[in-house]
């Protein structure tokens, strides 16, 4: 838990350092809580859906069968988060409407050592 707590705090820093500290804007977070709605149901049905089965094969007294199918549910996460983790950086341009409004190198060259 300390070693999460001091990346946490050295990435602050570098961000707030490279970026300068972050200014809240209601209006534009007002304008994008229906994204955040979305992303919320989204997540709790992705954990329902991803933990529910657990829940049912301990519920008719499948146990070990629950540790495996558990262990190899988390051998398979752990090997698709390369994937994911590309996935996710890409967001920014996949979601954009039209190249005007993708980040530019510049942005990206400051958020960069």
């Amino acid at each position: 838990m300390c070693a999460s707590a001091i990346g946490t705090a050295v990435a602050l820093v570098t961000v707030t350092v490279k970026l300068g500290w972050p200014k809240f804007a209601p209006l534009l977070a007002l304008r994008h809580s229906g994204e955040g709605v979305e992303y919320s149901i989204s997540s709790s049905a992705t954990w329902a859906y991803n933990d529910l089965d657990k829940t049912m094969l301990s519920h008719y007294g499948m146990s070990s069968s629950n540790g495996i199918y558990g262990m190899a549910y988390r051998i398979i996460e752990m090997g698709s988060v390369p994937a994911a983790s590309i996935q996710l950086a890409s967001a920014a341009f996949r979601t954009c409407r039209n190249r005007s409004q993708r980040p530019d190198s510049a942005w990206l060259q400051a958020a960069s050592p």
